[in-house]
């Protein structure tokens, strides 16, 4: 995440917007974790609200941080 997103941490991570993992990593941690099939649609209607959550007023924000439906599937285990 760029640094002028980074530079107000604390202020973010309280609005819950420092520290949210990317789109690859969400991916990546449900894929670990056995999940199948893993869809992630942007919510691009969120965008707006996203920008006011930072005190930065970053125009990258929601380049990175974002709302997001996500779908997947875990296959049932054999035994």
């Amino acid at each position: 995440m760029p640094a002028d997103i980074n530079k107000n941490g604390l202020a973010l991570v309280g609005t819950c917007v420092g520290g949210a993992a990317t789109t690859e990593t969400t991916r990546e941690l449900l894929e670990k974790a056995g999940f199948e099939d893993v869809r992630i649609e942007l919510n691009d209607h969120i965008r707006e609200l996203i920008r006011a959550w930072d005190p930065g007023k970053s125009e990258k924000v929601t380049d990175y941080i974002f709302s997001a439906s996500i779908q997947a599937f875990k296959p049932a285990l054999s035994m």
